[in-house]
């Protein structure tokens, strides 16, 4: 993967592999009993893929064309990807707090 992508498939490899390893794991401790996922687990993976997914539309519709970011003096390139941070955690957050999982529900999470 690293051939063809660059440092973008070194960092791709590196998520499947974490992700793969996850997997392993939970199928592992569900096999020998040790761990049973809770109830509501489906419902929160699903609300991740789905403001997962919002952010990356906002950050693809909001991204400069690639000349920007090759023509622009150095401040301008910080500031513009500045932005993009903040607006994909905006969107991230507004979409899982408009799924139920706002601060409200972190701070009962937390109070556990």
């Amino acid at each position: 993967m690293i051939g063809p992508l660059a440092h973008v498939g070194l960092a791709l490899a590196t998520g499947l592999a974490a992700l793969l390893q996850a997997g392993l794991l939970a199928r592992a401790l569900l096999r020998r009993g040790d761990w049973t996922p809770a109830p509501a687990l489906a419902r929160f993976c699903f609300a991740l893929l789905l403001a997962t997914l919002a952010m990356a539309l906002a950050l693809f519709l909001a991204l400069p064309d690639a000349g920007f970011w090759f023509a622009a003096p150095p401040l301008f390139r910080g500031a513009a990807l500045a932005g993009l941070v903040v607006l994909g955690l905006v969107v991230y957050a507004s979409a899982l707090t408009l799924l139920g999982y706002g601060p409200r529900w972190l701070r009962s999470l937390l109070a556990q």
